[in-house]
């Protein structure tokens, strides 16, 4: 697990905010598993979340990030925890 950083505060030069430069992703089988457990298929769960088709298979395949508002409602129409959507990247 890789260090956390303080970044110092940009008036007065002391600790202010913690840097995680962590990344996550996806995490492409908790929602595989919840398709196949709800009998969707990833066009309808783009469709309830409003988002494109195109869109949501980047977002599976680890291509582009998801947005916090987009993971919040994925959450919410999965009735998931926010921890279970994503994981970690190894760099």
């Amino acid at each position: 697990m890789e260090e956390i950083k303080l970044k110092p505060c940009p008036f007065c030069g002391g600790p202010a905010e913690i840097v995680d430069n962590s990344r996550y992703t996806l995490n492409k089988k908790a929602v595989q598993h919840w398709l196949i457990d709800h009998d969707l298929t990833q066009n309808e769960l783009a469709d309830n979340l409003g988002i494109s088709h195109g869109h949501f298979s980047k977002l599976m395949n680890g291509r582009c990030s998801i947005s916090i508002s987009n993971l919040f409602s994925l959450a919410e129409e999965m009735q998931a925890d926010l921890r279970d959507l994503v994981v970690e990247v190894d760099e």
